[in-house]
């Protein structure tokens, strides 16, 4: 059995073809198993950011949570000063009021007390005049 040169270029056309054939199906292989890699590399990066999508609007949503809260909180805080202050200003207010009606009360004390004086003073200087009038008419 020998081989004839047309044999020979025979199979050497079937092992070129079969070559082109493997290559071929090694490149559709490959590019398909990257399509295939590169599209579960994807979706696992897609899933990985829509988990961190999710953490990420669950911190939001305790931060914002928290703020309402320490709203909550500083707005009570505020109103009970508020309220302190209105009440200490009240007790200031009635104070002070009742020092202004017990100087009111003083004061007409003391007018009264005056009046009462010129009047004596009145009574005395009358009393005087009239003394020096008699006096005067007896000379």
């Amino acid at each position: 059995m020998s081989l004839t040169s047309l044999d020979i270029v025979f199979v050497l056309i079937v092992l070129v073809l079969g070559a082109g054939v493997a290559l071929y199906a090694g490149y559709l292989l490959g590019t398909a198993r990257n399509k295939q890699h590169y599209a579960e590399r994807l979706r696992l990066e897609k899933e990985a950011s829509e988990q961190r999508l999710l953490e990420l609007q669950a911190q939001q949503r305790e931060a914002l949570h928290e703020a309402r809260d320490e709203t909550a909180r500083f707005r009570a805080a505020m109103e009970r000063d508020n309220t302190e202050r209105r009440v200490e200003l009240q007790r200031q207010e009635r104070r002070l009021q009742q020092r202004e009606e017990s100087l009111e009360r003083k004061i007409d004390a003391l007018d009264q007390r005056e009046r009462k004086l010129s009047a004596r003073e009145r009574a005395v200087e009358q009393r005087a005049g009239r003394g020096q009038t008699r006096a005067t008419q007896r000379a």
